[in-house]
């Protein structure tokens, strides 16, 4: 894992730090969002990025207010990834769209949850295909 999705790992390493090595928690959420804000600013779109971007908000500091921004990256990774589509190429095997259909139900699970925090409406209104 930590060579095929290392931005995966550094979000699950700094994740679990809080739990499980408080020493070195800040320094490796600090690293994580670091190499996160830099794959955003590099024009990166993979699904390991958006996977990241929902570990850190899921997890997040109480006080850290950038919850709805990075699940609106999320959203708009996963429609350039389109995986708001429920057809693909027949050559996609199972098992990745299993995960990609996981992932855009994540996100957009997210998205209603913090929608729903911030405003106390339900995102009903919004169009967001989870199938």
């Amino acid at each position: 894992m930590t060579r095929r999705y290392p931005l995966l790992f550094t979000a699950i390493l700094a994740v679990s730090a809080r739990f499980f090595a408080k020493g070195i928690y800040r320094n490796l959420l600090s690293h994580a969002q670091l190499a996160v804000n830099r794959a955003i600013q590099t024009g990166t779109c993979s699904l390991e990025l958006i996977q990241a971007l929902i570990i850190l908000v899921f997890w997040k500091e109480p006080d850290n207010r950038s919850a709805w921004i990075n699940v609106g990256i999320a959203v708009r990774l996963g429609y350039q990834l389109r995986l708001h589509e429920t057809t693909m190429e027949p050559r996609t095997n199972l098992a990745e769209l299993g995960e990609r259909r996981r992932t855009w139900w994540c996100e957009s699970s997210l998205l209603e949850v913090i929608h729903m925090l911030m405003t106390g409406l339900s995102c009903a209104s919004m169009t967001v295909d989870l199938h």
